[in-house]
């Protein structure tokens, strides 16, 4: 199938291996005429590792880089025409020309992964035709890092991903599909992150011709489930994660996992 008989989406995105790998990768699914490719924002937590003193910290990220190298390392830039490749600062997705820019590729859907918070006029505009890729399964697990939190609370089972529709409450738009990636023997907290985001690809694409067709399918969000801010990542949660891995966790959920993922069921629309 050409890209002309595809569905045609803009991806709004970030600008690190995984994210053009994202990208790359739907192309293959997808018509993508456009990606806004964002800077990491200032207050990240990676941005702030020049200042970081902890060892085990700086090991956790070093760690987390090598995975994305090696599963998204071929990726080092976008499949795109640079006219088709839009690169902006921090914080400046929901500005007046990256607007502009969007409306001037007539998307059918538009995509996010990995880009700041989308505000109202881009909401407005595109209302029913938006699908953001989050990472973690809602409302089991909310707010920030939430696959990290999950292994920190010994529940694999609650790795994966959720597609939300986008609403003024940050990350509490209607659920429009969810998926675990395939995790196996060995597999450590970086290769699950990392599985995650492959598994994303088709699970966005069907998401998007559904939305095509007329066909989605919602669930509205609770507040129940864990919620962590960026505030309460630190070293002693990374050496949680790893003291449970080294003991067996994922293993041990491997050889439970139907009944496991059973008191956490996903909703695939």
């Amino acid at each position: 199938m050409n890209d002309r008989n595809k569905p045609k989406v803009v991806v709004l995105t970030g600008n690190e291996f995984r994210h053009k790998f994202f990208c790359n990768e739907l192309r293959k699914l997808l018509h993508v005429n456009g990606v806004v490719s964002e800077a990491e924002p200032s207050e990240s937590i990676t941005s702030q590792l020049d200042n970081c003193v902890d060892e085990d910290i700086l090991k956790h990220f070093k760690q987390r880089d090598e995975a994305e190298k090696c599963y998204f390392g071929d990726h080092a830039s976008f499949d795109l025409l640079s006219s088709h490749v839009l690169e902006i600062g921090s914080n400046r997705v929901n500005s007046d020309d990256v607007f502009g820019w969007i409306q001037e590729r007539k998307p059918e859907v538009l995509v996010l992964y990995g880009c700041g918070i989308i505000k109202e006029g881009i909401l407005n505009a595109y209302a029913e035709r938006i699908a953001n890729l989050h990472l973690g399964l809602s409302p089991y697990y909310r707010g920030s890092g939430t696959n990290f939190w999950a292994l920190v609370h010994e529940e694999p089972e609650c790795v994966g991903g959720t597609i939300l529709q986008p609403t003024s409450i940050i990350d509490g738009g209607p659920i429009l599909y969810q998926f675990r990636p395939k995790i196996m023997l060995g597999d450590r907290n970086h290769d699950l992150g990392c599985k995650t985001i492959i598994a994303g690809v088709p699970a966005i694409s069907d998401v998007v011709n559904r939305i095509i067709r007329g066909k989605v399918k919602k669930r509205k969000q609770t507040d129940s489930g864990k919620y962590y801010q960026f505030n309460d990542f630190d070293a002693d949660a990374v050496r949680k994660i790893w003291h449970l891995i080294d003991a067996g966790m994922i293993d041990q959920y491997i050889k439970n996992k139907e009944i496991r993922d059973k008191s956490f069921p996903l909703f695939e629309g």
